[in-house]
Order: C-alpha cells, then sequence, then structure tokens
C-alpha cells in the first residue's frame, strides 16, 4: 500500500492558517488564485513538505487581504507587486507570498501563464479541505503544469515533486490540446519541451528517486516511474507538433 507524506506539527499550522485566511476572505468577498504547493495539493489531495503558500488576487483586495493576515497573526512586507506575510515561531517561518493585480496585465511568467486561463477567473470552484467547504480560485490543471514546468531546476526540487504528483494524479484528466495551445499562446513551447525532457533525462538517471525519497519520506515506486514516463512521453510528443490555428 502506498505510504502518503504526513504533515509537520509547523506545516499543519500552516496549513490551518491558510484555512482560516481562506475563510475570512471568503466573508469579505475575497477569491484568491491559489499557486504553487498549496494548488498542486487542491488538484492531487498529496502533501510535500512546505511552510511556504502562494496566491494571487486582484489590486483591489491587497488592503484587506493584508488586514486578514495581520489578524491572524502575520507580519506584513510589501512590495509593489505583492507582500510577503510572515508568522515566525519556535524557530521556523511560515510564509505566505501574495501577488496583486490583474492576470491579463501583467507581463511576468506567472501572469503571462495566467492570462490564457479566462474561465477560471469568472467562477471560483467550491472546494472541500480538512471537512470545510472554501471557495478558491486555481489556474487549470494545464496551466499549473506550464507554471511548475518552467520552475523546474536541481536546485527547485519542490517544483519536480509537485510536477511528478500532478501526472501521477491527474495526467488523465489533463486536456493535451488545451496544455500544447497554452504553450504556444505565452510562446513557452519551446522552453517547455525542453523542461519535460530535462524531467525525463533525470527519471533515468536516478535524480528523480533521490529527490522524491527526500521529500515524500518514502521510494519512489517503479509502477509510478513507468507511469511518470508514458506522461512525459506524450507531453513531448504533443510540444513537438505545429500550432493549431
Amino acid at each position: 500500500m502506498e505510504e502518503r507524506y504526513i504533515l509537520s506539527e509547523e506545516e499543519a499550522r500552516t496549513f490551518h492558517d491558510f484555512l482560516l485566511f481562506i475563510e475570512r476572505c471568503g466573508a469579505k468577498g475575497i477569491e484568491p488564485i491559489m499557486l504553487g504547493a498549496y494548488a498542486v495539493k487542491i488538484y492531487t489531495k498529496r502533501e510535500r513538505p512546505t511552510l511556504d503558500i502562494d496566491m494571487w488576487m486582484e489590486h483591489s483586495a491587497f488592503r484587506d487581504a493584508a488586514a486578514i493576515m495581520e489578524g491572524i497573526g502575520y507580519e506584513i512586507r510589501k512590495t509593489e507587486s505583492m507582500f510577503k506575510a510572515i508568522k515566525a515561531k519556535e524557530g521556523t517561518e511560515s510564509v505566505i507570498h501574495i501577488l496583486k493585480g490583474e492576470p491579463q496585465s501583467e507581463t511576468h511568467l506567472v501572469g503571462i501563464i495566467l492570462s490564457t486561463d479566462r474561465r477560471p477567473f469568472r467562477r471560483a470552484a467550491l472546494i472541500t479541505l480538512e471537512g470545510k467547504q472554501l471557495r478558491v480560485r486555481v489556474p487549470s490543471l494545464e496551466a499549473l503544469l506550464l507554471m511548475k514546468l518552467m520552475s523546474l531546476g536541481l536546485d527547485r526540487e519542490q517544483d519536480i515533486v509537485d510536477v511528478i504528483n500532478l501526472l501521477l494524479e491527474r495526467f488523465d484528466d489533463l486536456n493535451l490540446r488545451s496544455f500544447r495551445t497554452k504553450a504556444f499562446e505565452t510562446n513557452f513551447n519551446w522552453d517547455i519541451r525542453s523542461q519535460v525532457t530535462k524531467l525525463a533525462q533525470w527519471l533515468d538517471h536516478g535524480e528523480l528517486d533521490r529527490i522524491w525519497e527526500g521529500y515524500q519520506q518514502r521510494k519512489f515506486l517503479k509502477r509510478e516511474k513507468e507511469r511518470i514516463k508514458t506522461a512525459l512521453r506524450e507531453l513531448e510528443r504533443g510540444l513537438s507538433q505545429e500550432k493549431i490555428l
């Protein structure tokens, strides 16, 4: 039977803060777009070590969101495009990054990819986490996978684990045509193809075994590796095709 990663006490505390933040945002009509590990968690129901939460919200909600974070004990450090909310306890730091702005108007990597995702920002999804129903917005599966693939590197092992989890749990739900179209719309198609090839090479050379075991605290199963190999082959094949007009 497959073993699942168990949250540490610090991670459970961060997750509790996330739930509290989303609940209070909902009461004010704020619907953040989840990014990073928590978006992956929503799609896959799989855990991985993180004390870092990433999300995106409209500029108009920025002030209320900052007040909510301060209300649950976070110190706010603002920049022009985001704020970083930090809570230190017993030698560890929980960090929440909130990017602000309209997805369609941003020019950095996340904004470019989110700009291909029109439908999710018109209607939020109602999800259940820890027995609570919460209203949050997430990128489409295709956009989230694009973001994660663009971030890949041996110095970004957490993103490698996120990609593996997405492919293990949701590859059958991935719309390959939509994924390819988004890659071409953002002009990231060659970069993404290169990242997929790189991931396949790391799988062949055993790098993914080391990373997976370090993060998930269990062996990378043979059937899981075969599933990842098949998924990467299909992604690479799809990205090598000409742009769909």
